[in-house]
């Protein structure tokens, strides 16, 4: 790992902005960026992390910028400790306009969070939400459907997405939610009560008041963690991700990848991503057009995501999480085709590759975004 010195002489050659050099790391770079104003990525010395729930713009309610703001404040972070920014709008040129201004605005250019734009359908009534993963740095932090953190000292257990079928989803998610607990959490000591966020793709938002009912029944007598509800145009089925924290066991390792006995390794995913390490980089989601050539964009959102993961001082055989939003049949089949190609098949990382209506700008039907720790 490079020393301090070292790292901000490459920043000053390379237009790479350090903020808090020994704690947060933000890479800016326009050629790899997503937008101009976008950090590529977000590298942070561990410390203790807040995972944030869905934070929803509704009429004549709090604007999201100020529901995170409220979270920071109670764990004493600012703006500049947030690392990563989802943004999720309704589908239109000028909704996503905005979710760019919305950066731009309240973070100075090249001092963003990673960044993943995410057009799509919402629940009911809301207009635009964010969810985020920020430095806490104390106060009265709260575990609560709002926020949960990761100790510094503990580790961070990231689930592959699993899918179920079923026509209700009092039938869907208690499926999956098992599946995930019965091979993922309970065998590395972790149960619901430890989740500090969980993802629902669902193929009708507008459920997503019930959804959200039946995921608490699994939680039982536990409070409900943070969670997101996302997009999902698959019918009759949903996938659920969950993060976790769980104690550190001794581990040379920065990330322990795991697959049940039971199933067959993978060289395009990992069940279980585990990270010990004392540092994480998130970086901002990359989206192309496959429409004309779908190897062609495909694989161009991977090499501009490589060179970022170079940029930041990591590389594929570091990769935690990926998520791969795909909006076409032929982006789905090609992306389960070449990724391959780019991953360490001894080490790929825990992912989700979720089908969607909408995968970024007009025409763009496949997004890329990563997690990673620093090469060793």
């Amino acid at each position: 790992m490079l020393g301090r010195q070292c790292i901000f002489l490459l920043a000053l050659l390379c237009g790479i902005s350090l903020l808090r050099a020994d704690e947060v790391t933000h890479f800016f770079d326009e050629s790899l960026a997503p937008e101009e104003s976008f950090s590529f990525a977000v590298l942070a010395q561990r410390g203790d992390l807040a995972f944030t729930g869905y934070l929803a713009e509704k009429s004549k309610s709090k604007q999201a910028i100020e529901l995170l703001d409220e979270l920071l404040a109670q764990n004493q972070s600012t703006r500049a400790d947030v690392l990563r920014l989802n943004l999720h709008f309704l589908p239109a040129p000028e909704n996503r306009a905005e979710a760019v201004a919305f950066v731009a605005k309240h973070w100075p250019a090249g001092e963003s969070p990673a960044v993943t734009l995410i057009p799509g359908t919402l629940p009911e009534g809301i207009t635009f939400a964010c969810d985020a993963v920020f430095l806490s740095r104390g106060g009265s932090v709260s575990n609560s459907e709002s926020v949960k953190l990761v100790p510094g000292s503990k580790s961070i257990l990231y689930a592959s997405g699993r899918v179920a079928r079923g026509k209700t989803l009092d039938q869907s998610i208690p499926e999956a939610m098992q599946l995930i607990l019965d091979d993922y959490l309970q065998p590395n000591g972790v149960d619901f009560q430890d989740a500090v966020q969980v993802r629902a793709y669902l193929p009708d938002l507008s459920e997503w008041p019930k959804a959200k009912k039946e995921i608490g029944k699994l939680f039982g007598k536990y409070p409900l963690p943070p969670m997101i509800p996302i997009e999902w145009a698959r019918e009759e089925t949903v996938e659920i991700e969950v993060i976790a924290s769980m104690e550190s066991g001794p581990s040379d390792a920065p990330v322990e990848y795991q697959n049940p006995a039971e199933m067959k390794p993978s060289p395009a995913f990992t069940r279980v991503a585990i990270v010990h390490a004392g540092e994480i980089t998130f970086f901002s989601g990359i989206a192309a057009s496959t429409t004309e050539n779908a190897e062609a964009g495909v694989r161009a959102v991977f090499k501009k995501q490589w060179e970022a993961l170079a940029g930041a001082q990591s590389d594929a055989h570091h990769l935690v999480k990926a998520t791969y939003m795909v909006a076409s049949p032929e982006s789905d089949k090609t992306v389960s085709a070449i990724r391959p190609d780019f991953l360490d098949p001894s080490r790929p990382p825990s992912a989700s590759k979720v089908m969607r209506q909408h995968a970024g700008k007009p025409g763009e039907d496949f997004q890329l975004d990563l997690i990673a720790v620093p090469r060793q």
